[in-house]
């Protein structure tokens, strides 16, 4: 949570206040809606010693303009400097100043501040507010306008991070936990408790422990859930959560007005590592949102044991789904390589002749799912036989002997050249074997030529009848290989690159 301290600038829309600290709303919502929302303001709170930023989302307009104004249509008065006739100097004690300055950008940014008039004095009274007017006229000369308002106070207020669920957008919508600033939840959404150490990246906000052996690790969890709709929306809430294979953990889900829901995860492994895949939590009530009003949901990890684990034990949350009417989510895929995102649960290596694995950049540059990517290169002088990418697990990544049967692995790649895979394999064939270290087994499939230059994303169903012995414990290692009938015609080479390799487990 973000806590503010002196003046803060609380910025809540016009049609719809809330924060978790009761302010009083001076200003009755205007019967009009507004015309114009097409404007994003950075922070919904803002300390005194920062500015305010308001972004206008498109520059296809004649003209525009952000100005305060004391109501709908009436133009803004600037508060009294000097005190009047009978007045004393701390009679403007708790008097704020604001401005609004517009900055290079195209008139589509302006940076919104305030002082008090008289600093060294004391705390305000009371919650002072002002009415942001957001005016545009687009280029068939029509004027649109759309109005934001903004609170200052010296009390120390507290506010949770906060996602909204768009009336217009997707019955399923996911928000992404994170340390990047394009991230819907960051740092401030978790207060670690007891023994436990904050770790973040890019996919993920969570507890640890700096000692395997330590179970005395707490965290919670805190975030608002609002929404832009007018029609209250029933929908279901769902966490995408982790902990590691080897280790346990409990705790509960509350959200305002609902009753809680407890959570309990036993360990789902004897094998010692770092591996922690993905938990779907449901919460049980389906929960009403509504313009105007805010939910305050909150993940409490009451325990986390190691449960014998050498690798230090981790729970974390990684994305927030809403669905409206009950709709379920999109199933959640458990990553075994991105080196784009730096998960590496796996260990690539080739070892034919002439072959090589790399990470470079997206051969797409017009793909945005990611930067850098994994590349496979098969010489010109690698010579006969088949050509086999091959991985090891790390220590407690692998899948369990028990989740075997219910697998689908699934690659997100990329080739250059249909010829060149045509020239060595008539028959176009890829192979996605998986071994428990001494059976193994595979999946088929085939390239497509109308996938040449192109990512997509090769699915390798292993809930069926997989080619191949059968498999007695847990899978520790695999390949991805490539069956050539036309063993020495590789004139060109060969090159794949890969974006993900996924499992829905």
């Amino acid at each position: 949570m973000k806590t503010i301290k002196y003046i803060s600038a609380i910025l809540v829309l016009l049609l719809s206040i809330s924060c978790s600290t009761d302010i009083d709303n001076k200003y009755e919502s205007p019967e009009i809606p507004n015309q114009f929302t097409n404007f994003t303001i950075d922070n919904d709170t803002q300390s005194i010693d920062n500015e305010i930023t308001v972004t206008i989302q498109s520059g296809d307009y004649q003209s525009t303009s952000v100005r305060f104004v004391d109501e709908i249509g009436v133009p803004y008065t600037p508060p009294k400097t000097e005190p009047s006739e009978g007045e004393n100097a701390s009679d403007l004690d708790n008097v704020i100043i604001p401005s609004i300055t517009a900055t290079e950008n195209n008139n589509l940014e302006y940076k919104i501040s305030a002082t008090k008039l008289r600093l060294d004095e004391k705390a305000l009274l009371d919650v002072e507010s002002f009415l942001v007017e957001v005016k545009v006229v687009n280029n068939s000369g029509v004027e649109l306008t759309g109005y934001d308002r903004i609170y200052f106070s010296d009390v120390v207020y507290t506010f949770n991070p906060k996602i909204s669920f768009n009336e217009t957008g997707e019955n399923s919508q996911t928000f992404n936990v994170g340390i990047e600033d394009t991230d819907d939840l960051n740092t401030n959404v978790i207060a670690v408790g007891g023994t436990g150490i904050l770790v973040e990246n890019k996919n993920f906000i969570g507890v640890a422990t700096e000692d395997p052996s330590d179970d005395g690790a707490t965290a919670v969890f805190t975030f608002d859930l609002t929404t832009n709709s007018a029609t209250a929306i029933e929908a279901t809430l769902n966490l995408e959560l982790a902990k590691r294979a080897k280790g346990s953990v409990t705790g509960t889900v509350s959200v305002t007005g609902y009753p809680d829901t407890p959570f309990s995860y036993e360990a789902t492994s004897t094998v010692d590592g770092g591996s922690a895949p993905a938990l779907d939590f449901e919460f049980a009530s389906t929960i009403s949102l509504v313009s105007g009003t805010t939910l305050t949901v909150t993940i409490t990890l009451d325990q986390m044991l190691t449960e014998g684990n050498t690798t230090n034990p981790i729970f974390r949350l990684s994305k927030v789904t809403i669905n409206k009417d009950g709709i379920a989510p999109e199933p959640t895929l458990n990553t075994w390589l991105d080196v784009d995102n730096s998960i590496t649960n796996l260990t690539v290596s080739t070892a034919c002749t002439d072959c090589s694995v790399a990470t470079v950049a997206n051969p797409d540059t017009a793909d945005a799912e990611a930067t850098n990517v994994t590349k496979w290169t098969i010489g010109s002088a690698s010579g006969s036989g088949n050509k086999s990418l091959d991985f090891d697990f790390k220590d407690g990544e692998g899948v369990t002997l028990a989740d075997y049967a219910n697998l689908i692995v699934t690659v997100r790649m990329y080739w250059p050249s249909y010829n060149d895979i045509s020239n060595f394999d008539s028959n176009k064939r890829i192979r996605f074997y998986l071994s428990d270290g001494v059976n193994e087994q595979q999946v088929q499939g085939n390239f497509v030529e109308s996938n040449e230059a192109g990512w997509h994303t090769m699915e390798f169903d292993f809930t069926g009848t997989p080619t191949g012995g059968a498999l007695t414990s847990d899978i520790i290692s695999g390949e991805i290989r490539l069956i050539g009938n036309k063993f020495t015609n590789l004139d060109n080479g060969l090159e794949f690159y890969i974006d993900t390799i996924t499992s829905n487990l």
